[in-house]
Order: C-alpha cells, then structure tokens, then sequence
C-alpha cells in the first residue's frame, strides 16, 4: 500500500500547466480571475499532501467532491488519507465510491479490500485484493494480504481448513510483509495484544503446531526452529505464567524431542568414548537467543566465573550454534577458553539447509575432544531438546534464569541460579541443582567518566520530579507485567499518599500503553501516573524512592539493580513469583529452606540493628503489601534502612562471582562424573 503523502500513480496526468505563473501572479499581488478548476484544486492538495499538511489536503479533496461527486481522485485521497487515520468505516465508504468510479485501479480496490480486511470482511476482501494483485504483478503486498484474508474468513469456524493457517505463517516467515502487516494478521486472529499476559494458545495451535510438524517432518530442522523463535518470540505469543509456559512446551518440545532421536537414528555416529581426560571437558552450547539477546551477560558473567574457580579441575569449552559475537570472541581470546564456532559459514556450510549438519558437526568434535558434559545456555528449550535427543554429548544439562518447565529425556542436569550455596531444590515437581544467582554490580565507578555522567543524568531528573511529587514510585517492567490488580493496587497507594507519583516504562507504540492509561484515569490518579517510555533502567532504578514489584510475572534485572542502588522495594508473593528472581529468594530464606548459616547471614543483615524490625518487604498479600508500600513513604529513615538492607544482601550473594563460580563448577564436576575426588566442599542438601 502506499505511504503517506505519495501520490496517485496516475496523478502527474492531472498537473496544470498554468500552475507555475499563477503561483508567481499570487507573490506580484493579483490573482487569476478565473475560479480553478476540480483538477487544479486536486494538485494543490496533492502538494499539501506532500508537504505533510494533511487536513487541509482533505479539506481540498472534500471541496471538490462536494462540487464533483463523480471526481475519482477526491473520493480516492479522502479514503486513503481516513485508512491511515484508521477511521475505518468512512475510509470504506469513500474507497468503495472510488472504486465504483474507476474498477480498472488496482490502488482503489487494493485499499478498498484492505479497508474490509480491517473491518473483518474478509470474503469480499479477498476478491477485492485478488483481482487488484492480477491488475499489477509488482505488488507482493496485496497477495500476501489476500492470503491471509482467505485464511481469516475461514479462521476459527467448523469448516476451518487446516491447510491454510500454516500455509499463511509460511507466508509470513518467508519474508513478504512488514512488521505492521504482521501485527494486523494478529489482530485479525483475534490476539488482544493490548491485554497484558496475553498468550493466545488458539493461535499457537491453530498455525504454529501444524507448521512446525509439517516442516520437521519434510526435515527442514532450520525452518523449525525459526518457527519456534516466531511464534512465542516475533509474534507477541510469548507465554507469561509459569502453567502457559508449562502448557506450551507440552505441547511443543515433544515435536523436536521425536525429531532429534530421528536424527539419532538416521547418523552415522560414532559412540562416545572415554577418552581418560582428566580434568573432564565440559561445553557450553550457545545459540542465537543468549548470544544475541539480554542473555548473553549471564553467559559471559557464568564463564568468567567458571574460568576463574576451575583450578584445573575442569576444561571449560564453548560451541555457538550461530556466528559467535565479537564480545564473546575477545573474552575467550582473553581468558584461554576454547571457542568454536559452528554458526560460521567455515564451520558450516550447510547451514541453511538445517540443523543435520551442524549438529553432526558438533557431535564430531565433542567426541575428538573428549566432551563429558554439554551444557545448554538458551531460552529457545526446542534446541535443546533437539540437540540433547540427537546426543552431542554422553551428557548433557540445561542452564536457565527463568522459567523452569522443561522437559527433555535425555537431559542429565538441571541449572539455575536459585539458592544462595551449593544446593539442589524441588522446583515444579523436578530437581534443579541451584548456586547463588549471578548479578555483576550494574553500575559504573562514581569517578569514572560514565559514572559522573550518569550520576548528574540520576539528579537531573530527580531535581525536577520532586518539584511535581515529594515520593517517587515506580515499577521498571514490560507493561504487559502491569496487570489490573497491580494497577488498582498503585492507584490506592496514591490516593492514601496525595503527594506521591508513579512512573512506568515501556515502548510507546505499544497498544497496551493506551489501555494502561485509561485504567489509571479510571482509578482518577492519571495525572500523577506518568508514562517515561524506554530508558536506561540503571538509571531510572536511582531515580525512583520506591520500586514497586508488580503481581503475577515479577521484575527480574531491574529489582536486582534496585537492590544494588540501595533503593526501597516492595515485593509480593505469588504463583509465578515463588520460582523467580529476587522474590523466590527471600521467600526461601524467610520460610526457613536455606542452609542455617545463609538463614543467620541473612537475618543479620535484614534485622534493623536499633528496633529490630524486619527489613524485608516480601508482602503475603495485597493489605500486607499496601502496608509495606505506606510505611516507606511515610518514613524516609526507614526507607533508607530497607535500601541499604538491600544493598548488603547484593553485596553478600549476588556481587560475589568467586561464590556463585565455584558452586556452579561444584555441580558441573559432579554432573561430569569425573573420576577424581573432589576436594572438599560443603554438602548438598535438598531444599525446597
């Protein structure tokens, strides 16, 4: 479809040849006497148009339809100019006239069928952009819209063909349409992406599973996978619950479970064997989710830790899955561990033809080096699964900071920063070996450079909220996090504190930042609610007084970089965030399931040495949260208490990479099965 202010195809055919002198007669003082003609009219607007003067253009457009209602360009521009307005219903109107007026333009009926589209029409639609992509082949765009509105206008009926839904995500994958166009196919599947915790499990079912069934079973590993990333990932079907997440890998990781053990099957492998290496090889396997993605500081930091407490008892090794990053590269360069790098064109050739080779690959090489363990860094649990059933290790183990509902048969070991030692814990009905999570101190030195640059950055805007609020809260978190509880729950936070005010984050383009809006000014506390859009969290975890952890799906490196700015929070107990974060950790202490010394520690530093009262603020329920959320605006002596309280336990657990290394790589030799003894450590309990 066109883009704003282009003109008509046929338009320069309306261009006056007088237009250049009566311009110039205008700048001399007089005008021509005659009145201009329908046509003039229409190129002043087109040069409105142009020019970014939208209403005036229309306003052009209208006038001549007023006085030529026959007049193919008026009726045309005025219901393109509503189409982008999204005023659907008079844009249809006015386009459906036009195209009455002129059926030979295939701009006229491509807008008036992707009008209908909009409105949900989608039978006439097809017909309309059908016959409009006949009349001009060069539009890739209209036949990628009819076919999704072919499929739309059997979607979610009896007689729904299931050909169609993966005939029509195959369409998308393959690269015709943009993302806005993708999102209108959503839309028209009927995803709300303006509801927060949206996870639409139909259309997962509807085209995502046949798709990826239908693919893997054509053996086109790559295109799977893909498949996987698109639907939870590049398509806002992201699940936001632990039970979505656990639904949707029940369903899912069975697919490239069966496909990897196919693999198996069908390869020519050699078995492993023990190659006597001692100390054991092990490998981290890294793909695109963690090399390109928020996850590879995890990674990067894991290693490093790794490197530093191995003391020759193990031999770290790394194998990416696509071209590894610059960053990664220099750091294993830099710390002796051996990089190999299975996503360059070098290593694989065939990559494009699918995962067969590479893993064949992989495998090859872990059996030449002696590989004992392999170790999984993703959040995209399809690879794993179908790299541990296809065996590129006699074991293999799976390493995450989030969710914890996978499943694989042929995974040995799970990982999870979730404990504060050397622990295993029952999570979700299975074992997770557990260590102190990893959180590098996130901030630069005061004195540096960046350091006084952000400093001045944090006043700044502290400086001028305060002018407006006396108490800053705030909760830095996908706004999809800020369901219509939490949102109640800051409004009467509000209204029992007048002088406080609330910030919150996200992409502004975002449908759901509208509907946020409108729940705050329903609650009557809008003006006070202010929308800061995407920022650096580091800063903004300094400006706030008080962040305030949503409900459901808590903050994850935004609590943690509170905690390490010494700020006030408030957290909440809850389904989903008992298994995460900083909210499972504390829970896990104040129930008493971590080691007696950790319970000791963490009682001293969250005991407020004058009064003894706790400094904990892990709310059971919404009152007790209410409560906390009060006491900290009310009380600054307090406040700073509960922030430097924070700041202690960050210091003590998270900033300690020696402690969160060495529990890690004590787990990784036990997983390993290494031959020699290990020296010794403390004993592993069962939590949880």
């Amino acid at each position: 479809m066109k883009k704003k202010g282009k003109k008509q195809a046929n338009s320069a055919e309306l261009r006056p040849a007088y237009a250049g002198p009566a311009k110039k007669s205008a700048l001399l003082g007089w005008a021509p006497l005659r009145k201009p003609t329908p046509d003039e009219v229409i190129e002043e607007a087109l040069v409105l148009l142009e020019n970014g003067h939208f209403e005036e253009a229309e306003g052009k457009f209208r006038e001549v339809l007023h006085t030529s209602p026959d007049n193919f360009n008026a009726a045309f521009h005025i219901g393109r100019l509503n189409l982008e307005r999204n005023n659907l219903y008079p844009a249809a109107g006015f386009l459906a006239r036009a195209y009455q007026l002129a059926p030979a333009s295939w701009e006229a009926g491509g807008l008036f069928g992707y009008a209908l589209w909009k409105l949900g029409d989608f039978t006439t639609a097809v017909q309309l952009l059908e016959r409009s992509a006949d009349l001009t082949p060069d539009e890739p765009a209209l036949l990628h819209q009819s076919l999704i509105c072919r499929v739309m206008s059997k979607a979610l009926t009896v007689d729904d063909d299931p050909k169609l839904w993966p005939a029509a995500l195959r369409y998308l994958l393959e690269g015709c349409g943009n993302a806005a166009e993708q999102v209108g196919f959503l839309d028209s599947c009927g995803f709300d992406k303006s509801a927060p915790a949206t996870h639409n499990e139909n259309i997962f079912v509807k085209l995502a599973l046949p798709l990826i069934r239908s693919v893997l079973a054509e053996g086109k590993l790559g295109l799977a996978l893909k498949l996987h990333r698109y639907t939870f990932s590049r398509a806002a079907l992201f699940p936001h619950t632990q039970e979505q997440w656990a639904k949707y890998l029940d369903r899912l990781n069975p697919l490239f479970v069966e496909a990897g053990e196919a693999l198996r099957a069908r390869a020519d492998q050699r078995p492993f064997r023990d190659l006597g290496n001692t100390p054991p090889v092990v490998a981290f396997v890294v793909d695109t989710s963690v090399s390109a993605g928020s996850g590879f500081p995890v990674f990067l930091s894991m290693l490093e830790q790794v490197v530093r407490v191995r003391e020759n008892r193990m031999i770290p090794i790394v194998y990416t899955l696509v071209p590894a990053p610059p960053a990664l590269t220099e750091q294993c360069r830099k710390w002796a561990v051996t990089l190999i790098d299975f996503g360059s064109p070098e290593q694989n050739g065939k990559l494009g033809e699918g995962q067969l080779h590479q893993l064949e690959t992989v495998g090859e090489h872990s059996r030449a080096v002696g590989v004992s363990l392999a170790v999984f860094f993703s959040s995209f649990e399809a690879i794993v699964c179908l790299a541990s059933s296809f065996g590129i290790a006699p074991r293999h183990a799976y390493f995450t900071m989030f969710f914890h509902s996978i499943a694989a048969p042929r995974l040995d070991a799970y990982f999870a920063g979730a404990s504060l030692g050397f622990a295993t814990k029952s999570i979700r009905g299975r074992t997770w070996r557990t260590f102190p999570p990893v959180s590098p101190y996130p901030f630069p030195a005061d004195d540096s450079p960046e350091g006084v640059e952000m400093l001045g950055e944090v006043t700044a805007i502290r400086t001028r909220l305060h002018k407006r609020f006396s108490t800053l809260l705030g909760t830095i978190s996908r706004t999809e996090k800020l369901d219509e509880t939490f949102i109640e729950v800051v409004a009467r936070i509000l209204r029992e504190s007048p002088g406080a005010g609330f910030l919150w984050f996200g992409h502004e383009n975002e449908p759901i930042v509208s509907r946020i809006a409108a729940l705050f000014d329903a609650h009557g506390v809008a003006e006070r609610c202010l929308f800061v859009g995407w920022v650096d969290t580091r800063v903004y975890s300094r400006v706030l007084d008080i962040h305030l952890n949503c409900f459901g799906l808590p903050t994850g490196i935004t609590m943690t970089q509170t905690f390490s700015a010494a700020g006030a929070y408030v957290l909440k107990r809850g389904a989903e965030a008992n298994h995460i974060g900083l909210t499972q950790l504390l829970a896990s202490l104040l129930d008493g399931i971590e080691s007696e010394t950790h319970l000791a520690e963490a009682q001293a530093i969250f005991t407020d040495p004058e009064h003894g009262e706790n400094l904990v603020m892990l709310a059971e329920d919404v009152e007790q949260y209410l409560n906390y959320a009060n006491r900290l605006i009310r009380d600054p002596v307090f406040r700073g208490k509960v922030g430097a309280a924070a700041r202690k336990f960050m210091d003590k657990y998270f900033h300690d990479s020696d402690c969160t290394g060495r529990a890690f790589v004590e787990h990784l030799i036990d997983v390993a099965g290494a031959d020699q003894a290990p020296p010794k450590r403390r004993k592993s309990r069962v939590v949880g």
